[in-house]
Order: structure tokens, then C-alpha cells, then sequence
């Protein structure tokens, strides 16, 4: 049999490294709304992250415990 390679896989291959590369999924987005760099769009992830966990403790104690 012949030894037979296509050039879609190795074209595939290159797309999915650049792909992977750099900033992905929220520190994107977050960037992309004026943080400047991926260290300052981890906080602005976290802070949002801390808000979102006192709100919800806060639904809970007062209209699930009540």
C-alpha cells in the first residue's frame, strides 16, 4: 500500500495551535471590555466571582431560610 498524507490535517493542526494560543474564553471577553492584560482580567473575573457568591448568600438567608 502507499503511504498516503493529506495537507488538511497538517493545516488543521496549525489553525488549532493558533487556536490555542494567547487568552481564551472570559479573560478574552473581559479584556476585550478594557481590562489590559490577562493578570488584571483574573481580578476583575474573581471580584465578579465574590459578587456573585454574596448575592446568592443573600437570597438564600433571606427568602429560602425564611
Amino acid at each position: 500500500m502507499s503511504d498516503v498524507q493529506f495537507e488538511e490535517e497538517d493545516i488543521l493542526i496549525s489553525e488549532a495551535s493558533k487556536i490555542n494560543q494567547g487568552a481564551k474564553g472570559l479573560i478574552k471577553l473581559t479584556m476585550r471590555f478594557g481590562a489590559k492584560d490577562e493578570n488584571q482580567a483574573s481580578y476583575i473575573l474573581i471580584g465578579v466571582m465574590v459578587l456573585c457568591l454574596i448575592a446568592t448568600m443573600y437570597v438564600i438567608s433571606t427568602y429560602i431560610l425564611n
